[in-house]
């Protein structure tokens, strides 16, 4: 992991984790209930990083914009995928411009990334993000319209409601 600093905020949503590197984030939670949960999303990155609060005062303030309804809020945040495998990065990289609101299916973001023919990578690409408010995952679909598989306990209905969010 390239990280270099982390930190662990409450949100008006709940807690979330994040860490980055000089480049961008790598690594981010989700707001989750407890604190302990969303700090244990991204511990191994954190081993060898300085708790930097000042640099992610800026980016808690995007992410509640963006929890509020704010479709652009997230746009700007810089990402650093570059300890990831390259047509991993191209996969999270092509699903960021996917827009508010949209879908669009895993073949349709196999082609974007450079892979035409491979919507089981661009599903394994999703099933391990580790961005999951910047790469919204949860915009990525079958190409029948279903909504095809979602990490989490609750998987779909999270997609489900994810996706019905973005239609108020």
């Amino acid at each position: 992991m390239s990280a270099t600093r982390f930190h662990v905020w409450e949100s008006k949503y709940g807690w979330i984790a994040a860490a980055a590197s000089d480049k961008g984030i790598t690594q981010m939670s989700s707001p989750e209930a407890d604190r302990d949960e969303a700090e244990d999303l991204i511990f191994p990155a954190q081993l060898e990083c300085d708790n930097d609060p000042e640099y992610f005062d800026g980016i808690g303030t995007a992410i509640d914009a963006y929890l509020d309804g704010d479709s652009d809020a997230l746009d700007d945040l810089p990402t650093d995928f570059s300890d990831a495998p390259p047509l991993t990065a191209a996969m999270w990289d092509a699903c960021r411009t996917i827009p508010w609101g949209e879908t669009r299916s895993y073949a349709w973001l196999a082609a974007e990334a450079g892979r035409p023919g491979a919507p089981r990578a661009a599903g394994r690409a999703m099933a391990i993000n580790r961005v999951a408010m910047l790469v919204p995952c949860h915009r990525v679909i079958r190409s029948d319209g279903s909504l095809g598989g979602f990490g989490g306990p609750e998987g779909l209905e999270v997609k489900r409601k994810l996706l019905a969010a973005e239609q108020d």
